[in-house]
């Protein structure tokens, strides 16, 4: 993952180290005006997966996710809802990343293609991550470790194997969208 054409790693941003810099003091003024932006963000309502989201017929659970809280916020928690296919077998199932630039979940795909899949019998399960962007004023900065909707993904993946029978879930046939 590059962050400003420099490597990002988890919880630690890693510059490289050869070449001494100075900064001027516009440079500084903008790291400062950078700071007081995030630092404003923080204290903006939190945007969660769990607000507004559209419901499908059919839903059979929603369910919090072990991932804890984070996000822009801090206090967004993963919310996974399940619609079994209406079949009553195991059926290809389709897990559902709802986009929007890492700021937002847009539910119109949801409520589009999730009822399509639905229709054609597959099993869809719908994750609302959490967000590492904020959809306010300074939706450019990343104000949590982006790596949370991807362990959102994984806790996701793991509970619908686990769970499989419950699901109707075909565990050799899982996509993502």
């Amino acid at each position: 993952f590059m962050l400003l054409g420099v490597p990002f790693q988890r919880n630690n941003y890693s510059f490289p180290k050869k070449h001494k810099t100075t900064m001027c003091p516009t440079t500084l003024l903008f790291i400062a005006i950078l700071s007081l932006a995030a630092a404003l963000d923080v204290n903006a309502p939190p945007a969660s997966p769990a607000n507004d989201r559209p419901v499908l017929s059919g839903l059979f659970t929603s369910i919090t996710l072990p991932t804890g809280q984070g996000g822009c916020s801090g206090t967004q928690e993963a919310i996974l809802d399940i619609y079994p296919s209406s079949s009553g077998f195991t059926a290809p199932t389709v897990l559902h990343l709802p986009g929007g630039a890492y700021m937002n979940l847009v539910g119109d795909t949801v409520e589009s293609a999730g009822q399509q899949y639905l229709d054609a019998g597959y099993t869809v399960a719908v994750l609302y991550y959490r967000l590492p962007r904020s959809a306010t004023t300074t939706s450019w900065l990343v104000c949590s470790d982006p790596y949370e909707a991807l362990d959102d993904v994984s806790s996701a993946l793991t509970h619908l194997l686990e769970n499989a029978a419950d699901y109707n879930v075909d565990a050799d046939q899982i996509v993502l969208s």
